[in-house]
């Protein structure tokens, strides 16, 4: 969910907005369709889951002292908290002229990115469990994909910065 759909959602939501500017999609935006339906299953994804390893694990872990495998659950139910408060937080949006709508858009990006950053270490930890049977390897395609995730946000975000200076430049 985290890796893929969450990517993806967010990915398309900040860089992807003046795509397609007047297609539309069941009467909105195709941006937002596809942004949503990426967050709806995220969300989804993220409840089964975390469902699953409490029905598993018998309730909740209990910290065992300090260790970083101990740190999972905490995040794990951070990150599940944060994904059910950003579709909350989208219910009681204001529309988008409002006064208040940039207030509702600085929540949202920082729940959004919260819960992915967030996201990250907690898979990292969940991998190293035995009972997920999770061959070595695979840690270094979670590792690869975090820096593919960077580098691209990286890179669409500098392209952002120029293509908004420049548009600005041909509207002066």
């Amino acid at each position: 969910a985290w890796v893929l759909t969450a990517s993806v959602g967010i990915i398309l939501a900040r860089y992807y907005k003046p795509m397609w500017v007047k297609s539309r999609a069941c009467g909105e935006k195709v941006w937002f369709q596809i942004h949503r339906s990426c967050m709806i299953t995220t969300l989804a994804l993220t409840v089964i889951a975390f469902i699953i390893i409490f029905v598993e694990v018998g309730g909740y872990s209990m910290w065992r002292g300090f260790s970083w495998w101990d740190a999972h659950p905490i995040l794990g139910i951070i990150v599940t908290v944060l994904c059910i408060l950003n579709p909350i937080l989208a219910l009681v949006r204001s529309h988008p002229y409002t006064p208040n709508r940039p207030i509702f858009n600085w929540v949202h990006w920082g729940v959004v990115t919260l819960g992915h950053v967030v996201a990250a270490p907690t898979i990292f930890l969940g991998m190293g469990f035995p009972k997920v049977f999770v061959p070595w390897w695979a840690t270094w395609i979670m590792v690869a994909w975090v820096i593919f995730h960077v580098v691209c946000e990286l890179i669409l975000e500098i392209h952002q910065c120029c293509m908004h200076r420049r548009n600005k430049e041909k509207k002066e």
